[in-house]
């Protein structure tokens, strides 16, 4: 089973003294390399994941395209992403909203279906998801049922149960794709949760998501590669409504969030590399 935390092979090479301003400018050139297997392969990339996990920023992170500021706005339809300078590949973000799945993720199996997707990011942020709202926090139902005791447990619960009822949708959709099919799944927001990185391992690794993916294999065999691989895509606070946020844990640092965000781009290009 793959390790969330391993250290960065890619960037670690290039040498101990290396600047986080020079890991940047390699990391970026990886990041340019899968856009160019993409564009020669003229593939596309399905990303999946709760709404507010952070789908559009790493859509927008791969594509080259420029992040814009950083304010959750939930989608409502399937986002597509061009790849900057590429005529031929996307990304496609999927809505990961519950009131727009059912129209529009009907048809984005059928793709998956057909073979127009040959693998797929599931984005997952062990329930730390965004949720814009006009209103306080405490007008939310996870805080009138809890209050300020165990408002946040409560939410990142009753999300990680949203996290899972996705995640049994998604996979009896890649139980029907024909031939070889990837996934990665993306443990995102990880400067949220570094402090409690052990459990979190153990959540994904050993619990219902981990029964899951199980399954799909159980179905398909060797024609099913999946990995798991952690990050954080920006440095930025949980805002759950108004009058809550979260800041980062103070230990986890730029120097974490560039290595883990390579172990991720360096797991994506093998996949893309190796997918047909």
């Amino acid at each position: 089973m793959d390790a969330f935390f391993t250290t960065a092979t890619v960037l670690s090479t290039v040498g101990s003294s290396i600047t986080i301003a020079d890991k940047s400018v390699v990391l970026l050139k990886v990041i340019k390399k899968i856009s160019n297997l993409i564009k020669h392969g003229r593939s596309n990339i399905l990303i999946f994941g709760h709404g507010g996990a952070g789908k559009t920023t790493l859509g927008y992170k791969l594509s080259g395209s420029d992040l814009p500021s950083y304010k959750y706005v939930p989608s409502v339809t399937t986002e597509k992403l061009k790849i900057k300078g590429n005529l031929y590949g996307k990304y496609f973000i999927a809505t990961g909203q519950q009131r727009s799945i059912n129209l529009n993720w009907s048809e984005l199996f059928r793709n998956m279906a057909s073979g127009k997707f040959k693998g797929i990011i599931n984005v997952v942020s062990y329930g730390y998801h965004s949720y814009k709202s006009e209103a306080s926090f405490k007008e939310t139902e996870y805080y009138k049922s809890k209050g300020d005791k165990d408002f946040l447990e409560h939410y990142l619960a009753e999300r990680r149960k949203s996290e899972i009822s996705q995640l049994r949708t998604l996979a009896e959709n890649i139980k029907n794709t024909k031939g070889k099919f990837w996934m990665v799944t993306l443990v995102n927001k990880q400067d949220l949760w570094y402090d409690v990185k052990n459990d979190v391992e153990s959540y994904y690794l050993n619990g219902d998501y981990a029964k899951i993916i199980k399954q799909i294999s159980d179905r398909k065999g060797d024609q099913f590669i999946h990995h798991y691989v952690s990050a954080s895509l920006v440095d930025s606070n949980l805002k759950i409504g108004k009058g809550f946020n979260l800041n980062s844990v103070p230990m986890y640092d730029e120097q974490l969030r560039l290595e883990n965000f390579n172990n991720f781009i360096v797991l994506l290009n093998q996949m893309i590399d190796n997918g047909d």
